[in-house]
């Protein structure tokens, strides 16, 4: 029998005309930290660094190694994250990052002192006043992340032969009524005299951070830290060094699944590779030697050696300079006859080594080689991305309908199975918000997917070990809960989420500042048709399709059914049902009535 209801919806909640944006904010945990505490917990050492020895001069450390705590041998403590990704255009490959965090990736939930730089104890007693003896270093404030306010300063300290920790220097964070968010500080560089007093055996330096201690706020970046005598020290200094992480030899995503990327190897790897250097030499420098070695990591059934022996010349002194290097098709026949041999939909790990001599660097300093070589790795799996693993920030939608989506491309036919989604830990729980997940082939036309509904879900790194940050994944599923994957065909498609619940700290996801190639691919529908996003958010969203063979394995996820949105009633019903909100809701989709 057929029934014809007038079907009434209203909310408990009055929903008030703002106008739509996309935000962007700090997420307030360090997953990678979280997962290295975990990795490592049984580790007494994960806490605590023991002084095994003091230290002598000349000292360098700028931080280009992997992390993500500083080195034992050169700081006593691992509250500082070492990375290289939240500073911009820093001196050298990797900075010490001081935030509101500890070394377990957790807030300190108190304002104030927060992460602390301590150095190693060095012996200093036999010099004098006479033998400039200097502290030099490179800071920033803010970088990709959070700023920090006037009041969050960055202090430097000595430590007297009593003990006593002595405040030297402090900076002062940004004057938000001169500088707009978007600004971003140049790297500043610094020297202190080291007075006599300090000038005995067991000497320390500190830096320390004030700041709200609420997440991964009020940054300041630390970078080229050095303990010099008989000179003043500049800005120029013998070295070149990279500067940026290394290219993926992927032309537009950081991870692909190899059936998409088999038998269009040519239309999807790069042809120019861009590397910046910074040269802090006083005069124009040449590198020489510069090579490419791509390997897989794993069977090793690649080992492919590009570009090798040439030189460039023309580094200006004391500017970062981008140098580009073309890869031609013949450059890249053994490597494309190697891969076209593999099987197809395998997972494959590749590791991209970029390098270069300098000639004039001084061994007396051997930090300063270790930024002549860096490394990125280029995923095949069963996954799009765009990011490098990481987010520096997060964005939001911020109003109630206001949809955020990613555009890909498909080479050949696919099903999509899943949607994974880097949902990090800000102010509020956001698991208690409502969104929508939809799949679309043309953004002008309606969705052939859609789950409404959808709950956050915070994958926790302390059980999510698998990744740098926790990826929630979404199966694509029917009104039962059944898997559907969807077959999609060649050619573009695109993911989004739509913000439902009205609230000020609407849904975050995770994005990655440092591909801002990925923007073009990026699009925001406020309720006035879809856009762009904003120039000033450049970078990639942290939500990866599924793709392939296989059934990915869901994260526990708890989809809204209809009597817990609604209330329903009357029931039975003749003529009138009406629909009643449990929370601060912003639907659209179709409600489907079926009887007994």
């Amino acid at each position: 029998m057929r029934f014809t209801f007038c079907i009434i919806f209203f909310s408990l909640f009055m929903n008030v005309s703002l106008k739509s944006q996309i935000i962007e904010s700090a997420p307030e945990h360090n997953p990678m930290l979280r997962k290295h505490f975990y990795l490592n917990s049984n580790n007494p050492s994960i806490l605590f660094t023991t002084i095994t020895d003091t230290l002598s001069l000349p000292f360098l450390d700028d931080f280009s190694y992997s992390g993500p705590y500083p080195r034992e041998e050169n700081w006593c403590d691992k509250k500082a994250f070492v990375n290289p990704t939240l500073s911009q255009n820093p001196p050298s490959i990797g900075v010490a990052t001081l935030d509101g965090l500890d070394q377990t990736g957790s807030p300190y939930n108190i304002s104030g002192k927060s992460d602390e730089l301590t150095s190693s104890p060095f012996r200093l007693g036999s010099y004098t006043e006479a033998d400039q003896v200097y502290l030099s270093f490179y800071e920033q404030a803010k970088g990709w992340g959070d700023k920090p306010e006037l009041g969050d300063s960055l202090i430097v300290e000595f430590k007297d032969i009593n003990d006593q920790w002595n405040t030297i220097e402090s900076y002062a964070g940004i004057d938000g009524s001169l500088f707009p968010d978007t600004y971003i500080p140049d790297f500043v560089f610094h020297a202190i005299a080291i007075p006599m007093e300090y000038l005995y055996d067991g000497f320390q330096f500190r830096f320390t951070n004030i700041s709200s201690g609420k997440g991964q706020v009020d940054l300041w970046h630390i970078d080229y830290v050095r303990l010099t005598n008989a000179f003043v020290p500049t800005e120029n200094y013998n070295d070149v060094a990279f500067t940026e992480e290394a290219p993926t030899f992927l032309s537009r995503y950081s991870a692909m699944p190899w059936k998409q990327f088999s038998g269009f190897e040519s239309s999807e790897m790069k042809e120019i590779y861009s590397l910046t250097h910074y040269n802090h030499f006083p005069v124009t420098q040449e590198i020489q030697n510069r090579t490419l070695v791509v390997t897989e990591n794993g069977s090793n059934f690649l080992n492919t050696n590009f570009f090798t022996n040439i030189a460039f010349a023309n580094i200006n002194p004391g500017v970062h300079v981008t140098n580009s290097e073309n890869i031609s098709g013949g450059d890249y026949s053994a490597f494309l006859a190697n891969m076209q041999s593999t099987t197809i939909d395998q997972k494959y790990e590749f590791i991209s080594e970029f390098a270069f001599t300098q000639t004039g660097q001084d061994p007396a300093y051997p930090a300063s080689f270790e930024n002549d070589v860096i490394r990125r790795k280029t995923i095949f799996d069963n996954y799009f991305s765009y990011d490098d693993g990481t987010a520096e920030t997060n964005v939001k939608a911020q109003n109630p309908g206001t949809e955020i989506a990613v555009q890909y491309n498909l080479n050949t036919p696919d099903s999509i199975k899943a949607i994974q989604i880097h949902i990090p830990h800000v102010a509020g729980d956001a698991t208690l918000q409502l969104f929508n997940l939809k799949v679309y082939l043309d953004l002008e036309q309606e969705p052939i997917y859609a789950a409404n509904f959808q709950s956050p879900v915070y994958v926790d790194q302390f059980t999510a070990i698998d990744t740098l940050q926790g990826m929630t994944t979404y199966l694509l599923t029917d009104i039962l809960g059944e898997p559907t994957p969807i077959l999609l065909p060649a050619g573009d498609f695109y993911v989004s989420w739509q913000q439902i619940t009205e609230t000020d700290t609407p849904i975050p996801v995770g994005f990655d500042r440092n591909n801002p190639n990925a923007s073009q691919y990026n699009f925001f529908n406020a309720g006035g048709g879809w856009e762009p996003f904003p120039n000033t958010l450049q970078g990639a969203i942290l939500l990866r399709p599924v793709v392939g063979a296989g059934t990915p394995i869901s994260t526990p996820v708890t989809n809204l059914n209809a009597d817990e949105a609604f209330n329903i009633y009357p029931n039975p019903a003749n003529e009138v049902l009406i629909f009643q909100s449990k929370q601060q809701v912003h639907f659209e989709g179709d409600i489907e009535l079926l009887d007994v």
